[in-house]
């Protein structure tokens, strides 16, 4: 279903550049699946979460701070990006790897070192499940089209760091198969 959906008009002038609205379906419903598979089989909204019975504080909720510590408990354990985390942390180490190879940052140059020469820097997998979600969320959150997966490298700047892409949709389907292989217990080559 995600591989071959395609955003189609009526007017084939139209269809003309459209790849960024096809990566960016196919980025949102890979991760769904994601979120799907390695989700907790029961959802709870954050006032689900405060209603249980086995939560170890009292209301009323004292201030904010109380507040702001129970939503942040609250994402960690049922946050959809602590699914991403997952799915990538299942990953094996070759396929680890490959996708550290194909997303590295490094930090702007600032106005003290203006010239200091900075080094790619690979991300542990928990940041690049992070930067990955990040890219998803834009779309949902914010609308903002998924543009960096085209054929080729992309240079972007986020929160203070330059991020040279070089995935591009295929690596994107093939580390999510190869994922998804190893949840259910079928352990595959990256290059199969």
């Amino acid at each position: 279903m995600v591989k071959e959906a395609h955003v189609h008009f009526s007017n084939p002038q139209w269809c003309s550049g459209l790849s960024y609205i096809d990566d960016t379906f196919k980025y949102v419903a890979i991760f769904s699946l994601i979120e799907a598979a390695f989700g907790k089989d029961e959802y709870l909204d954050f006032y689900q979460y405060l209603d249980q019975k086995e939560q170890p504080f009292e209301y009323p909720i004292a201030n904010r701070d109380q507040l702001e510590n129970l939503h942040r408990k609250y994402k960690i354990e049922y946050g959809s990006i602590q699914n991403a985390v997952k799915f990538f942390e299942a990953l094996d180490g070759t396929c680890k790897g490959h996708l550290a190879a194909k997303l590295r940052v490094r930090p702007k140059p600032s106005a003290e070192k203006p010239d200091a020469i900075r080094k790619w820097e690979e991300l542990s997998i928990i940041e690049l499940a992070k930067k990955l979600y990040g890219m998803r969320s834009e779309f949902v959150h914010k609308a903002e089209f998924v543009l960096s997966l085209n054929a080729g490298p992309s240079l972007s700047v986020r929160r203070s760091k330059v991020v040279l892409n070089e995935l591009s949709m295929p690596d994107i389907m093939t580390f999510f198969e190869h994922g998804l292989l190893i949840q259910f217990g079928h352990l595959v080559d990256l290059h199969d």
